[in-house]
């Protein structure tokens, strides 16, 4: 067994906790925004090539946006908080459409304050007074249930996503999982048919990754899938649709 599926067997097998429990490096991206590293690793929040460009890319333009056009509200998931950036740039699009956001994310592991203030996106945004916006996302460990601002209802459940149990169902789905490489537990196709039956009729879930697996994984739960043009170096991603 090569070391690479060593790694992969570790991180498969590792307790639910593991990325919880691991140190994180901040470091600058292309676009001059903040992301994190998983110190050892390769493993990375967000493109090396800008973590502000590709969340606006990938889960703002090609999931958001589409409906925002046509809806006058909309329930958002995303499955992985992070660094709260995607989280933040619907929380933006809610206040400049004046369109109400359900949005409610999960994740294994919330940032702690002292980290979460090092992020510079509201410096890059420009947006100073979005600061307190900011830490009001990642406020608390637990659960948060908040009405930030006139539109947009935030809700952040910790927990895992194959423990997760949604009670509604939503419009758009940010799937910002790790890499298929570091999380395959995540990207089979028993969780996408779940998120499947999350979705109302016509409903997206977007992705950064455009792998051919991941592609027939979603096919085989039931989505339509098309690929769209990726944040570079990326070529492609995936706008995943429940018909």
């Amino acid at each position: 067994m090569n070391v690479r599926i060593l790694i992969l067997y570790d991180l498969i097998h590792m307790p639910e906790d593991y990325f919880c429990r691991m140190n994180h490096e901040l470091f600058t991206t292309g676009d001059g925004s903040h992301s994190l590293r998983i110190t050892g690793s390769e493993m990375t929040y967000h493109s090396r090539s800008g973590a502000i460009g590709e969340s606006l890319h990938v889960f703002i333009n090609a999931g958001l946006r589409p409906l925002l056009a046509i809806e006058h509200e909309l329930h958002v998931l995303e499955i992985g908080f992070g660094t709260g950036l995607n989280a933040l740039l619907s929380y933006v699009e809610s206040e400049q459409s004046k369109k109400l956001i359900h949005y409610q994310t999960i994740d294994n592991f919330f940032l702690g304050p002292d980290l979460v203030e090092t992020l510079n996106y509201c410096e890059r945004l420009n947006r100073p007074d979005l600061i307190q916006v900011f830490g009001l996302l990642h406020s608390g460990q637990t659960e948060g249930n908040l009405m930030l601002g006139d539109y947009f209802h935030f809700e952040k459940i910790q927990c895992s996503l194959l423990d997760f149990s949604p009670g509604k169902k939503f419009q758009v789905i940010y799937f910002d999982a790790f890499a298929p490489d570091e999380q395959p537990e995540l990207w089979t196709v028993d969780v996408f048919m779940r998120l499947f039956q999350c979705l109302v009729p016509s409903g997206l879930l977007v992705t950064y990754s455009a792998k051919g697996q991941v592609r027939r994984t979603m096919q085989a739960a039931g989505f339509s899938v098309e690929k769209l043009q990726g944040y570079f170096p990326k070529k492609e991603m995936i706008r995943a649709v429940k018909k």
